[in-house]
C-alpha cells in the first residue's frame, strides 16, 4: 500500500502477529498498516486480549481484519476496544483503503 505501509495477510498468525509484523518491517523498512488473518485468540482471557490490543497499538496498526481462528467473542471485544480499525472479514471480502 503505497504511502501507508504494509498490509500483512496470512491464513493464520501461528508464529504470532508480533513476530510476523516485526520481521516484515525489518525486511522492508515499512510500518505495518494492516493485518488480516486468524489471530488464534479463541479461549483468550480479557487480559490476553488487552495484551494483543497493546501490541497492535505499539505497531500503530490502522486496519485489523480478524478471521476464522480469532473467535466471535474475541472479535467483538476487539471491535469494542478498537472501533472502526476492526473490520469484519470472510470469504470473498474486499478491502478498500483510502
Amino acid at each position: 500500500m503505497k504511502g501507508k505501509g504494509l498490509i500483512v495477510i496470512t491464513g493464520c498468525f501461528h508464529p504470532g502477529i508480533e513476530n510476523i509484523a516485526f520481521y516484515m518491517e525489518k525486511l522492508t523498512s515499512l510500518p505495518t498498516h494492516g493485518v488480516i488473518g486468524g489471530f488464534h485468540l479463541l479461549g483468550s482471557s480479557i487480559e490476553g486480549l488487552d495484551s494483543f490490543i497493546s501490541l497492535l497499538s505499539s505497531l500503530n496498526v490502522k486496519l485489523i481484519v480478524p478471521l476464522h481462528c480469532t473467535g466471535d467473542r474475541q472479535t467483538k471485544y476487539l471491535k469494542e476496544e478498537l472501533g472502526e480499525r476492526v473490520r469484519e472479514g470472510g470469504v470473498g471480502m474486499r478491502v478498500s483503503i483510502q
